[in-house]
């Protein structure tokens, strides 16, 4: 069952674990990038943090779905007023609940919303590392649009973690 929440005097956090065995490997060119579908050498496990209702969210809308009374997937959007699309701020399905449609469902809530508060666009943020996230989305339609290679340190194109724009015109 989906239902919204709204910002009350308790914190959700988000604990994001991931495991991929591909990465798109950013090449910066003199006239632009290159992207190529890499393999790692072994399987890495990523992981990272965040908070749900940060104060840099502009009016946040959170989507949770509840499973036999627990929440066990969250997604936070937010109307971009500058430029009248709506960002997707974070996305998880707690592993024990993945590729039951959960993800899915609340993607289509997310979209549904965004159609109803007449924007433009939907998009979104994405590691180039985190395979399964960047496959998932295209799925539900979403198509690259952008990339930073300086988001996270000055050394993300080295890492394999070059932060990677997704959007789907509405």
């Amino acid at each position: 069952m989906i239902k919204q929440i709204y910002k009350d005097s308790r914190k959700i956090h988000l604990d994001y674990r991931y495991q991929t065995s591909f990465f798109y490997d950013v090449q910066v060119k003199e006239n632009g990038f290159e992207l190529e579908l890499k393999t790692f050498d072994q399987e890495v496990e990523k992981q990272f943090e965040a908070d749900l209702f940060e104060p840099y969210i502009e009016n946040p809308t959170v989507f949770v779905y509840e499973k036999e009374g627990c929440e066990v997937a969250f997604i936070e959007g937010s109307i971009q007023s500058w430029n009248h699309t709506y960002r997707i701020w974070n996305f998880l399905v707690l592993e024990d609940y993945q590729h039951q449609g959960i993800g899915k469902a609340l993607m289509e809530k997310s979209i549904q919303h965004a159609r109803s508060l007449s924007c433009r666009a939907v998009v979104l943020e994405v590691q180039s590392c985190n395979y399964p996230a960047i496959n998932f989305y295209m799925k539900q339609g979403f198509k690259l649009i952008g990339l930073d290679t300086l988001t996270y340190s000055n050394f993300d194109i080295d890492k394999k973690e070059v932060h990677l724009e997704m959007g789907m015109i509405l």
